[in-house]
């Protein structure tokens, strides 16, 4: 049985395939990303059909903070149209994390520790903390400064003539070069130095660092508690960055050999542990965002605060507002609302029909509600608005 991990990103796409006891990233797969006139869940089956061998056993699906609000049940239905007997969705702070533990480092996740993932065009930031063989993430924080994009766009606004493609080529030539070309159809650019880069984008990681300090320091919690760093992501590659976090940190960073990889390569491994049912390592994370409840335009209701370790749990209990009312109307928020009918009630007069609703946040994230109708306990179908998913960041 096949055990796969997938990384999409906006512009890229990385699949990992576990093999002979260990993972590898098919590369076949990056750097195309959601090809044009195709959706995110088209690009994710046209790329696992190459890689799955035999029967599909288990993926595991790598989820950005940042990513749109369908994104993480597109996962969960891609695993259902490959026949993925298991599978999971992680955040990619989690998913760095368990590569490190699941490859014979789990020394590295002891104490409490800290996840900088420095992407192309994202940056998350989280704890975690080892409990047995629980891997508890806490989010510090998403952004999208600094990363590769924004040092790339740092480049075109300082050297005239340049494209962000320019910039691109040179910012990865600079990792194991001195100075570059950065050469433009259009002329002119000329050339770039390592120190140049770093004057250029020395601003936004100060901004980074002030913000991830500040965040850690509202939880109480200083840099010289931290028993770890680890570090990925393609800006991890920069020796800059690795430089500027040590200072800013006050410790090395443990990083891979190819950084923008280590997260495709956690999900790979996680998977492999789900195919053999195996608990060397059982990830659960906290509702990055609070859930809420609005009902006829009224003043939102916290469900389920952000927080909360998952998976977790609200009830409430609604009773119908007019004489034989046969549907109810739930808006959930957390980012986007998404609304949903309850449908199906008795028809009674007004306040005759209870209607208890359970909102059920799971380990992956998502959010799904179920409805009985009270007293007696009979079921009642919950159908999602046509243009959102049911779904909670």
């Amino acid at each position: 049985m096949t055990a796969l991990g997938f990384d999409l990103g906006r512009s890229s796409l990385r699949v990992s395939r576990f093999e002979a006891d260990s993972p590898r990233v098919c590369n076949v797969a990056q750097g195309c990303g959601p090809r044009a006139g195709q959706t995110v869940e088209e690009t994710l089956l046209a790329a696992a059909q190459g890689f799955i061998d035999g029967e599909p056993g288990a993926g595991v699906f790598v989820s950005r903070g940042s990513d749109p609000v369908p994104v993480r049940s597109t996962f969960r239905r891609v695993g259902q149209t490959l026949g993925l007997r298991t599978s999971r969705i992680l955040s990619s702070p989690a998913a760095i994390a368990v590569a490190h533990g699941l490859r014979g480092e789990v020394k590295l996740l002891d104490g409490l520790g800290l996840v900088l993932d420095l992407g192309a065009d994202h940056v998350e930031v989280a704890l975690f903390r080892r409990v047995g063989s629980l891997l508890l993430m806490e989010p510090v924080l998403t952004s999208t400064s600094p990363c590769g994009e924004t040092f790339d766009a740092d480049v075109v606004a300082a050297r005239r003539g340049a494209t962000l493609e320019d910039a691109r080529r040179a910012r990865h030539a600079l990792t194991e070069r001195f100075e570059t070309d950065l050469s433009s159809p259009s002329g002119g650019a000329g050339r770039l130095s390592r120190d140049q880069l770093e004057t250029l984008v020395k601003p936004r990681l100060e901004a980074f660092t002030r913000q991830s300090l500040s965040v850690l320091e509202r939880v109480g919690i200083r840099p010289r508690d931290l028993n770890t760093m680890l570090l990925a992501g393609g800006c991890a590659q920069m020796p800059f960055v690795r430089r500027f976090l040590f200072n800013a940190f006050g410790r090395p960073a443990v990083v891979d050999e190819t950084p923008e990889n280590t997260a495709v390569l956690g999900a790979a491994l996680y998977a492999e542990q789900l195919k053999r049912g195996g608990d060397a390592l059982l990830v659960t994370e906290r509702l990055s965002q609070t859930l809420s409840l609005s009902m006829g335009g009224a003043v939102e209701e916290p469900l389920l605060r952000a927080g909360l370790l998952l998976p977790s749990i609200a009830s409430r209990i609604f009773k119908t507002s007019s004489d034989q009312q046969a549907e109810l109307e739930i808006v959930v928020t957390a980012g986007p609302p998404t609304r949903f009918k309850v449908v199906g009630l008795t028809p009674l007069p007004r306040g005759q029909v209870l209607i208890e609703v359970d909102f059920l946040v799971d380990l992956d994230g998502l959010l799904e509600i179920k409805a009985r109708e009270l007293p007696g306990g009979r079921n009642l179908q919950v159908i999602p608005d046509p243009h959102g998913e049911p779904h909670a960041p």
